[in-house]
């Protein structure tokens, strides 16, 4: 965060009393601007992922024949595909907090 600061004050340093210089204007995303876009993407892609894996475990649960390792690998599936999104969720929620505080 400090390093952070210290670019936006080096940033506004170089560019007191430049009149029309290119380098002082911001156009493109910011870095915090560029992580929140990433954390959104991977979340997505992190429940398609788990939803392939409850679908799939689900699957191997229907076609287990009664067979108990089957039954349990196929439960365990499902389970570890739920504590997945669970993690997924805290950890989108952590980062965009600390992205809307340190913006």
């Amino acid at each position: 965060m400090k390093y952070l600061q210290f670019l936006a004050s080096q940033k506004d340093s170089l560019c007191q009393g430049a009149t029309g210089n290119a380098a002082c204007t911001t156009t493109g995303p910011t870095l915090m601007e560029t992580i929140g876009t990433i954390s959104d993407v991977l979340i997505y892609i992190l429940g398609a992922v788990a939803v392939i894996m409850i679908i799939i475990g689900g699957f191997r649960y229907a076609t287990s024949n009664g067979d108990q390792n089957t039954i349990t690998g196929a439960k365990n599936t499902i389970m570890y595909a739920i504590i997945g999104i669970i993690v997924a969720v805290l950890a989108y929620a952590i980062v965009k907090f600390v992205v809307d505080n340190i913006a």
